[in-house]
């Protein structure tokens, strides 16, 4: 039985804490998930000349169950990883009055990223942009997404945050402002 990689030896010392705790979470599940099982004798053994298209399903649908499991771990390791940089609350303008949104802000990446998370409540559904603004006007965008109902989305910002005033989210490409905050 082969010993399981060490932490320490997987991951280097040039790795930051957040990044690094992260890692130890993800290499911790799955560690704790162990190996997959083996493929069965009667799946392992040699079928003749004839290759039917079905026996490449099965190392496809292994390959596809790996990338979910290594997903849904890193996804469920990462858990508070991202620290709260700050929070910004959007109100409605008076093209969507009764709309809300809470903008989380999460510590800028390594790469110059700002990970956020949207709560967005009393918009329409349909499709948004989130945008930084300068002098109050869209400038930049940050990223498109669906409302349905009550939403919890996802979004970056890959931009120096000191250049621009606040957010803003409109539809696709119209430059009319629907949720705004006061500033950044």
């Amino acid at each position: 039985m082969r010993r399981a990689p060490d932490f320490d030896e997987l991951v280097g010392e040039e790795v930051g804490p957040h990044e690094r705790e992260r890692l130890r979470r993800a290499h911790e599940a799955l560690l704790a998930a162990g190996p997959p099982p083996d493929l069965p004798e009667s799946l392992a053994r040699p079928r003749g000349p004839r290759r039917r298209t079905g026996s490449l399903l099965l190392p496809l649908a292994a390959a596809l169950a790996l990338v979910a499991a290594s997903f849904g771990a890193g996804w469920l390791a990462r858990g508070d990883d991202y620290q709260v940089d700050f929070a910004l609350g959007m109100h409605g303008t008076s093209a969507a009055p009764a709309a809300s949104a809470e903008l989380l802000v999460f510590e800028k990446d390594a790469a110059g990223n700002w990970p956020m998370e949207m709560r967005i409540s009393g918009l329409p559904d349909g499709r948004y942009e989130l945008v930084l603004t300068r002098d109050g006007k869209p400038v930049e965008s940050c990223g498109l997404f669906l409302v349905r109902g009550r939403t919890v989305t996802l979004l970056n910002a890959p931009y120096r945050l000191r250049e621009y005033d606040g957010w803003a989210v409109t539809p696709p490409g119209s430059g009319r402002i629907l949720l705004r905050t006061d500033e950044i």
